[in-house]
């Protein structure tokens, strides 16, 4: 396992395609169709504009707040954000890192996984007028949970266009955890997006048809979690897919043996007799812990407290998942660890 490096301002977000802010309480529309319609709508404009613009981070670790700006290019589908030698490239489900002509893959597969559910499958949605962001108008989507009622994240929808200018994740008290939001915005009319970076057959994660022995991959997890793929990365991590309709979370399965050391600060767990570490990213929480020779890494988007349930399932089933030879490369790598 190598040493992980240092969070690099430049890269405080890849996964640009998701953006956010607070907005102001304003009457719910009775229809969560609208709702869902508009979260549809924004997935598809962004494989359809072509904008440039400058984006705001900010997220909460360990009880501190920090704030990072960095520049984005999004061009059909691809999302290019950062400047200069430390850039990330999200596209086709895949992130990279580096520069144009010398990328690095550091997440996902283009291996087809199964749809998810429904967002209503999981989720109480609702739409809000919002505020202007970026010189736009926007609706709010506001997602709360159906048992508690608890308002869990917010998007900010430009309804003429369908792109989302703002995303907010809150946690269960109603504090923000992570927010990005579109600062300036541009459209560049028709451009050709990105070319994709190359990579030979065998340096491509491939689907799993079954799990090797000692590597469980429970159907479903925490707050609704369905598994939807089964991946073997190039060095024989195990990688499991899941979605809840709303938010996604990935297990990055290896056998050995965690030294704490190299792994990057954050707050200590102890679930169900494991010693975990909750690591705050600027658009991601991830878990890191091991059990039964098992290394797991758990990484999603959902707020920090529904990933830490997923990881109970787990450690409580005497399941077990984990983050690969190199936490700082598969996991943390495309949030700007270089």
């Amino acid at each position: 396992m190598t040493r992980p490096r240092r969070l690099a301002a430049g890269l405080a977000v890849v996964a640009a395609a998701a953006i956010i802010v607070v907005g102001p309480p304003a009457p719910a529309q009775p229809s969560s169709s609208h709702a869902a319609a508009l979260l549809r709508a924004a997935a598809d404009a962004a494989t359809r504009h072509a904008y440039a613009g400058v984006l705001t981070v900010r997220w909460t670790d360990q009880g501190q707040t920090h704030q990072a700006r960095t520049a984005v290019h999004l061009a059909n589908g691809a999302v290019e954000v950062g400047t200069g030698d430390q850039r990330a490239l999200s596209m086709d489900g895949q992130r990279w890192v580096g520069t144009p002509g010398s990328w690095t893959l550091v997440l996902g597969t283009g291996a087809a996984a199964a749809s998810p559910p429904r967002p209503t499958a999981n989720w109480n949605l609702q739409a809000r007028v919002g505020p202007v962001v970026a010189g736009e108008a926007t609706t709010v989507v506001v997602a709360s949970d159906p048992g508690s009622g608890a308002v869990r994240a917010r998007f900010y929808v430009d309804e003429a266009t369908g792109l989302l200018l703002r995303r907010e994740i809150l946690d269960p008290d109603g504090r923000v955890e992570r927010e990005v939001t579109f600062d300036r915005l541009v459209e560049l009319g028709p451009v050709v997006p990105p070319l994709p970076p190359t990579t030979t057959r065998a340096a491509e994660p491939t689907p799993v048809g079954s799990m090797p022995s000692g590597y469980p991959a429970p159907r479903t997890l925490g707050h609704g979690y369905r598994l939807l793929g089964r991946y073997r990365l190039p060095d024989g991590t195990i990688q499991l897919y899941y979605g809840d309709g709303l938010f996604t979370l990935s297990l990055f399965e290896q056998k050995g043996t965690i030294d704490w050391g190299e792994v990057p600060p954050g707050q200590s767990e102890h679930i169900g007799g494991v010693d975990a570490r909750l690591i705050a990213t600027p658009t991601t929480s991830a878990v890191v812990w091991e059990a039964r020779g098992i290394v797991t890494t758990c990484v999603s988007d959902a707020p920090s407290d529904q990933v830490l349930a997923a990881v109970r399932d787990l450690v409580d089933t005497g399941g077990s998942s984990s983050v690969g030879s190199d936490i700082a490369h598969f996991v943390l790598g495309p949030f700007g660890w270089n």
